[in-house]
Order: C-alpha cells, then sequence, then structure tokens
C-alpha cells in the first residue's frame, strides 16, 4: 500500500526481516560455544557453589568472581508459560503468533525462558516435568522446552 505525501511516495507495507537471534559477546560466548557441541553448561561459582543464568562476571549469591561452567541436565519443573496472540516488536514475531514461552526451574536451581514447542503448549501446566532441547536456528543453538518424561 502507498500513499502520495506532498508528492513523495511512501510505503506502508511492514517489511518482515529475518528472526531475531541473541547477541553472542564476549560474556555469553562460552555457552554458545557449549550449546554448539550439543552441551548445556552454565556457570557455577568456586567459592559458595551456586549455578546461575543469566551469564554474569559476578555471583549474585556471594559476590564473588569466578566460576567454572558446569554440566547441567537441562530438565525441570515449569514455573509458568504465556501463549503470544498479538505480537510486537520486531515484525518477524508477528508472522509466528500464537507461539508459547516458558519459565523453567532447572534442577540444578536457575531459572531459563525458552520457546515452547507448538504441538506441546497446549499439554504444559506449571509444576509438569520438562527438559530443554537444543534447536539450530541460523547457525545459532537455541532453546526449546518440551515434556520430560522421566525414567
Amino acid at each position: 500500500m502507498t500513499s502520495n505525501d506532498g508528492g513523495a511516495t511512501v510505503s506502508r507495507e511492514a517489511k518482515v526481516s529475518t528472526r531475531p537471534l541473541p547477541v553472542v559477546h564476549p560474556e555469553n560466548q562460552t555457552l554458545y560455544e557449549y550449546l554448539r557441541k550439543g552441551e548445556l553448561r552454565l556457570q557455577q561459582c568456586r567459592q559458595c557453589g551456586k549455578c546461575r543464568y543469566p551469564v554474569s562476571p559476578i555471583c549474585p549469591a556471594c559476590l564473588a568472581d569466578e566460576a567454572e561452567w558446569v554440566p547441567v541436565s537441562g530438565r525441570g519443573r515449569l514455573v509458568t508459560a504465556v501463549r503470544v496472540e498479538r505480537a510486537t516488536g520486531d515484525q518477524w514475531w508477528s508472522t509466528q503468533v500464537p507461539f508459547s514461552v516458558g519459565l523453567v526451574a532447572l534442577d540444578e536451581g536457575p531459572q531459563l525462558k525458552a520457546a515452547v514447542s507448538r504441538s506441546d503448549a497446549p499439554f504444559l501446566h506449571p509444576g509438569d516435568q520438562v527438559r530443554l532441547e537444543p534447536e539450530d536456528v541460523g547457525g545459532v543453538i537455541l532453546l526449546r522446552l518440551v515434556p520430560d518424561q522421566r525414567d
């Protein structure tokens, strides 16, 4: 759709971009390198032993500045989920509605947000056991939530 504003033709069509991806920077680069290898690892404080997310140079529990990257199971319980019916922000999201995002409390402690698989979204409820699975999106590995059938 176009309009003529004082002699100038202005396009009113929304340009749909590609999927927005997380920015990989020096602080979180190690996280994405492990994800690319198929490993979910998070920082664990060397002083107090707390596992943390998001990535941080300082432990939020004890303020120590030393951490190591430890493997985590990717399993936990769904804290909450939201179904997005109307997207805002980047136009790409409007091409994806409806979609769901969930918050999982990992067995190791930290909480992470992740997309919920469309086929699983109607069947997931707070308190359900879930696991994080890697998903390759444009060369960046993202996490999505799926139901976890524990042994």
